[in-house]
């Protein structure tokens, strides 16, 4: 039974204590936590809700609008992540989660994130030069109908048509050049694993010859002995039976050389 002196909390201070607590721990401050993403949702105030789950357990998290430059890659339901930020209660529903301000994709190298940032970067610039070819254009339909003097301004407009032709040509062989180096990255991990896999068998056959070597030689001296013993039980007959012992060792360094 409660102690009359004993202090009764309501629910919003203990969600509240319980802030202070995860918002003073230094290490949920700053902090990397890797998983799949599932139930991954863009929210129109361009929030993104989501959780993070492996085979132990699964976390929501949060990214708001303001922190979204530190997500390079449309994230979607399956991706494997890395999210860093801190991680908090939100003490309307007591429910603690990861307030992410950066995400990555794991095990995608710096040059495939820079790639693929490139690769969007590009589509964007194709669309507005799209949108701007055909802006220009118009204005070019509306300067002919209403000025003598179009075709200056029809210069200009295919000058700066060209620029940009000129710019998206640049980003295209930037994102060609990310491609090949990531290509050629991957061709040298591989030729090294096959490198380490041949020393590894070469090993392993250098062991093997060892062992049946001294398996060998430890038979030859076997015989050798049993041929020692059998040659001392008849004293009468030694020389005949260190003929056959020497008979038999030779027999033993023919079978090793076999």
């Amino acid at each position: 039974m409660r102690n009359k002196n004993q202090n009764v909390y309501t629910v919003g201070q203990v969600n509240s204590y319980i802030k202070n607590i995860f918002d003073q721990d230094y290490m949920l401050r700053r902090i990397y936590v890797s998983g799949e993403v599932s139930n991954c949702k863009y929210h129109p105030s361009g929030h993104i809700y989501f959780s993070l789950k492996d085979a132990e357990g699964t976390i929501s998290c949060v990214m708001f609008a303001g922190s979204r430059r530190g997500l390079a890659f449309p994230m979607r339901d399956g991706d494997n992540v890395i999210v860093g930020g801190s991680i908090s209660v939100y003490e309307r529903d007591g429910k603690y989660q990861i307030y992410a301000k950066e995400i990555t994709k794991e095990g995608a190298g710096l040059l495939y994130e820079k790639y693929l940032a490139l690769k969007a970067e590009l589509e964007e610039m194709k669309t507005s030069y799209e949108q701007q070819s055909y802006d220009l254009q118009c204005q070019i339909d509306q300067k002919k109908s209403e000025s003598a003097d179009y075709e200056n301004e029809i210069a200009y407009a295919q000058q700066q048509a060209t620029e940009y032709a000129n710019l998206l040509a640049e980003q295209t062989a930037e994102i060609q050049r990310l491609e090949a180096e990531r290509i050629a990255a991957e061709e040298e991990a591989r030729r090294q694993a096959e490198a380490e896999a041949a020393a590894a068998a070469e090993e392993a056959a250098k062991k093997a010859q060892e062992e049946a070597n001294k398996k060998a030689a430890d038979e030859a001296a076997k015989k050798a002995a049993e041929a020692k013993a059998a040659d001392g039980e008849n004293t009468a007959e030694q020389p005949k039976k260190k003929k056959g012992f020497m008979d038999k060792v030779k027999e033993a360094f023919e079978d090793i050389d076999k």
